[in-house]
């Protein structure tokens, strides 16, 4: 039997929950950015990292308490917390994830995440080394 694809009428594509959630935590983080850029004195990309950092604790915390209660909610799908660990989340994911008791044993996704890690880190040497 092959799966078939539910049809949304038009405007109805934030009931699926990938594009919700990547509204919701990427818009919270531009919103933190521009605020923090505007109202303080932080340059935009440290009040980039701050804030995403912020967002991708929460949305670990967030989709702990939906996973861990019988809660109408959808969950945070494993693609919008990756992908907020690609855009620099990953030391709030790195506190999350232990502290909130969450993804830490779901072998597929913590090989995505460690991959995720591992390319930010040769990232980061590759333009330290270019520096020098």
């Amino acid at each position: 039997m092959t799966r078939q694809r539910r049809k949304h009428k038009h405007g109805q594509w934030l009931a699926i929950p990938l594009p919700r959630y990547l509204l919701i935590t990427f818009g919270s983080t531009i919103a933190l950015t521009v605020g923090m850029a505007t109202l303080g004195s932080i340059s935009v990309p440290v009040a980039w990292l701050v804030s995403i950092n912020i967002v991708t604790f929460a949305a670990y915390g967030f989709d702990k308490a939906i996973a861990s209660s019988e809660s109408t909610w959808m969950r945070v799908p494993e693609n919008v917390l990756l992908a907020l660990v690609a855009t620099g989340g990953t030391p709030g994911a790195i506190v999350g994830m232990p502290l909130f008791r969450h993804k830490t044993v779901k072998a597929a996704f913590r090989a995505r995440f460690w991959i995720i890690v591992g390319v930010q880190i040769a990232l980061l040497a590759a333009v330290v080394l270019t520096r020098v």
